[in-house]
């Protein structure tokens, strides 16, 4: 719909939207204004609208308010104010004050249901035209008479499961009371109006389940199945052809009782029955609760024990690992393992074990006591037996000694002193092969898991590594010896090879020189002096790396000098040498050669890296003390300026270690270097 003012020519259209500010339907067959005013509009599918100018606002008359159809072809309001409207289903006429409608069909003399779309007229005279299908009708509104009789409302019968109850019930006094079963109800009435009967209305509620009047039209008749227990109340309305309401109507109380299990001693003994179980099962609750904390407690209990006892073991192993680590003598570190052995596994005691042919001796036990060697061959001894079995086969064994009858060991162990019920002996492998064993012995009688089995192989294993690591240690030792001995009886023949020559070429001159010039003869021999002594200390340095006894025999002093000179000769530089040692110095042999080495180790870094005009060299031995001081005055260093591995730093303190003595380094750039 479209609106134009006149006056500011402003056009406003109006479209279906869905609220009141837009008709019911875009499609728009007619519109009328009544005498209010407002404007009527007759839609092709949206009933009737009401367009109020001032609000702008529409309302709708549909089908659902009466309307025989939602498609209205034509208006025309009467004399009385009533619109006339012809539709797709016959005829209607409207109140606009009540809303009330009153459909006309064939039975009133109407041409037929379908009218034509505008084909409608109103005469001067009040008479109404609309024309349709089957032709026209004319009539006067004033002629047409309204049928105000109000009709009486019965309730003709009320059926349970087709069954009849109660009939003719035509007030509100009846009262039906009714089983839980009996819930399927069937209702049917009548409007005492014989004008048109068929044509009389019907609205009916049951007051319980509906809110609002059911509107059934011409039905007369109204089902209700299933219905829940309660009070009700079934209330029936009805009007004439004419829209006449009979509004008091008839109704009828119903009562359906609820099942015994509804009522409200049965709900009363349940809540009762319910109360006591909650009381109880939250009694039970707590019970329960308080049996699962304590469970709970002793599982954290036990888990904590066995996390700390975890943690202890760990916390065993990785102190074996780290003492493994270093250089402890072989003794110290088989004394931690079987003392780790003890506390980690609870055993009363733990030994280790080493075989020397067909002899086991002890080589370490915890707590410390009286132990015995074991010939294995022995046929009287149970031990032998049984180390013999766990050694040659191999294989970890369990061995328990009770008497069946007295529950006491039966015979003492012949290894070790002590009552013992329990033990469990590992082999320990050393390069493939058994070097001998780990015996854990308990005072009662026990049995072991898995877990306990794995724990006694590990500590068995690391007593295996102990002994392998010093095994391997001992072998590069030597072959750290060797080579070393090999490279320096290479430096010193080198050494020497190069001083010959030197001493060689002299010699040749000489002769000539002295003829010459007396003078720089005098200064080449002595050269050559200086030169063969060289040569005849480092000809004996090489005696002592090709024949190693001969360095044990000798003395510190002794030692020392055919280093210095042999270093002097070498490179000329001079040597402040002083050694303040008695010949009965008492000097251990490991300790000499470490001495030995170290000097002569310093001497080599100096003569390679220093570029030193002069030497000093110190050593002293008064009773349990010895020193070595070794300076230079060359051009120094720092530490940074030292290349990982270079000048045997690192060997050169291990050396002093392995003895327990402690090497010290003094370096600055261009201020010499000092060992101690």
């Amino acid at each position: 719909m479209v609106r134009l003012n006149p006056a500011s020519g402003e056009i406003k259209a109006y479209q279906f939207d869905g609220t009141s500010s837009g008709p019911s339907h875009n499609s728009i067959t007619n519109i009328v204004s009544d005498n209010t005013g407002s404007l009527w509009l007759g839609t092709a599918g949206g009933g009737l609208n009401r367009f109020d100018p001032l609000t702008e606002q529409f309302s709708y008359y549909t089908t659902q308010d009466g309307l025989p159809s939602n498609r209205v072809f034509g208006i025309a309001q009467d004399e009385f104010g009533s619109l006339w409207l012809s539709t797709g289903n016959g005829l209607a006429r409207l109140s606009p004050d009540s809303g009330l409608v009153r459909i006309y069909d064939s039975q009133d003399g109407i041409q037929g249901s379908d009218f034509n779309p505008k084909a409608y007229a109103m005469g001067d005279d009040g008479s109404l035209y609309f024309g349709g299908v089957n032709g026209f009708n004319a009539f006067y509104p004033t002629q047409i008479s309204e049928n105000n009789h109000i009709p009486p409302v019965v309730i003709t019968s009320i059926s349970l499961f087709n069954e009849v109850l109660e009939t003719n019930i035509n007030d509100c006094t009846k009262t039906l009371t009714l089983t839980e079963s009996q819930n399927f109800l069937s209702f049917e009435f009548a409007a005492l109006d014989y004008t048109a009967p068929d044509r009389n209305q019907y609205a009916y509620m049951m007051e319980g389940l509906n809110e609002e009047f059911v509107y059934s039209g011409t039905r007369r008749y109204a089902d209700y199945p299933n219905m829940p227990w309660g009070s009700y109340t079934f209330r029936l309305i009805a009007a004439n052809n004419d829209a006449i309401w009979n509004s008091d109507g008839a109704c009828v109380k119903i009562n359906i009782k609820p099942p015994f299990w509804a009522t409200w001693w049965f709900i009363g003994l349940v809540g009762l029955v319910l109360a006591a179980s909650v009381v109880l099962g939250y009694r039970w609750r707590l019970a329960q609760s308080e049996r699962i904390r304590k469970t709970l407690a002793l599982q954290v209990f036990e888990r904590t024990n066995e996390i700390e006892r975890r943690r202890q073991i760990a916390s065993g192993l990785s102190e074996v690992i780290r003492l493994l680590n270093t250089n402890e003598p072989l003794e110290k570190s088989l004394d931690f393992i079987v003392q780790q052995a003890v506390g980690l596994t609870s055993a009363s005691k733990a030994v280790v074990f080493d075989r020397q042919g067909d002899l086991v001796g002890v080589r370490s036990a915890y707590p410390q006591g009286i132990t015995r060697p074991i010939d294995l061959t022995d046929p009287q001894s149970t031990s032998a037996g049984i180390l013999r079995e766990s050694i040659f086969l191999d294989r970890l064994l369990i061995y328990s000694r009770i008497d069946p009858l007295t529950m006491k060991a039966s015979r003492k162990w012949e290894m070790v002193e002590g009552d013992y019920r329990t033990a469990i002996c590992v082999p320990l492998l050393v390069e493939e092969a058994v070097f001998g064993g780990l015996v854990l012995f308990y005072d009662e009688e026990r049995t072991f898991s898995p877990e306990d089995i794995n724990l006694a192989r590990i500590l068995a294993n690391q007593a295996s590594l102990a002994i392998t690591s010093n095994v391997l240690k001992g072998k590069a030792q030597e072959s750290a010896v060797i080579a070393e001995r090999n490279r320096l009886a290479r430096d010193l023949h080198d050494a020497v090879t190069q001083t010959l020559f030197s001493t060689s070429l002299i010699a040749e001159v000489l002769p000539k020189i002295w003829v010459k010039d007396p003078e720089m003869a005098q200064k080449q021999l002595e050269e050559l002096g200086q030169l063969t002594k060289g040569a005849l200390g480092e000809m004996r340095t090489l005696l002592m790396e090709l024949r190693p006894s001969a360095l044990e025999d000798a003395d510190p002093a002794e030692l020392f000098k055919h280093l210095v000179n042999a270093f002097s000769g070498r490179t000329g530089v001079p040597v402040d040498f002083l050694v303040e040692a008695p010949a009965d110095c008492g000097m251990p042999v490991e300790v000499k050669n470490v001495f030995y080495r170290i000097a002569q180790e310093g001497l080599n870094n100096i003569f390679k890296h220093a570029d030193a005009s002069r030497v000093w060299f110190r050593f002293s031995c008064q009773g349990q003390e010895a020193m070595l001081s070794i300076s230079d005055d060359g051009q120094g260093f720092t530490r940074e300026d030292i290349p990982a591995g270079h000048l045997g730093l690192g060997i050169m303190r291990e050396r002093a270690e392995t003895v327990g003595a402690e090497l010290t380094l003094v370096s600055h750039p261009g201020e010499g270097t000092t060992y101690v």
